[in-house]
């Protein structure tokens, strides 16, 4: 198993292809993304989520969300 970890800066849709390009050395990969708990009632953060969300499903990644990865 292996883990793309991005901070909430850093998260976009191409962590999924970053966790993807994992499968050479591993069965199964994820994409680990915190997300502000103030953030997650935002319209916006929503959609944003569901498009990452949706390209993990489409490649066979899971997609981990987190308030605090800790």
């Amino acid at each position: 198993m292996t883990f793309e970890v991005k901070d909430w800066w850093g998260l976009d849709v191409t962590a999924v292809y970053e966790a993807l390009a994992h499968h050479r050395a591993s069965t199964r990969s994820y994409v680990l993304a915190p997300i502000p708990n103030a953030s997650q009632d935002d319209d916006y953060t929503k959609q944003y989520v569901t498009r990452i969300e949706e390209e993990a499903e489409r490649h066979g990644i899971g997609f981990i969300v987190a308030e605090d990865p800790q």
